[in-house]
């Protein structure tokens, strides 16, 4: 998902200060979903965060083998972590949030690995 500014604009690293916090969101969201608009809140990870996101998606092209043993490496991870998850928002994934140090991105087979 795309981080949007408060102009609707996609963010820049010049202009994170124009991203919207967390009650701005949720009171945007509040609003335009009663007016018949179906918004949801997405993360975006600073530096300064204490938080990674492990993301862990089912690719619409793997055979039904890779989807069997994806979905049970993904319960291990699960199991791994006592954390909050969340499905994605494809409905094909899982994001499982915790606390680490920021450091640079990984990605391997299906799951990709965010502090920032």
């Amino acid at each position: 998902m795309v981080p949007l500014r408060k102009d609707g604009n996609e963010k820049h690293p010049s202009n994170l200060h124009l991203l919207m916090d967390f009650e701005s969101v949720q009171q945007c969201i509040k609003y335009y979903n009663m007016n018949g608009h179906s918004l949801m809140a997405g993360f975006y990870l600073m530096p300064s965060d204490p938080f990674c996101c492990i993301d862990m998606d089912i690719k619409m092209e793997w055979d039904a083998e890779t989807i069997q043993k994806a979905g049970a490496r993904y319960e291990q991870i699960v199991k791994s972590f006592h954390s909050y998850t969340e499905i994605s928002r494809s409905g094909n994934g899982l994001h499982l949030w915790i606390y680490a140090l920021p450091q640079e991105g990984k990605r391997r087979d299906g799951v990709e690995i965010y502090t920032q």
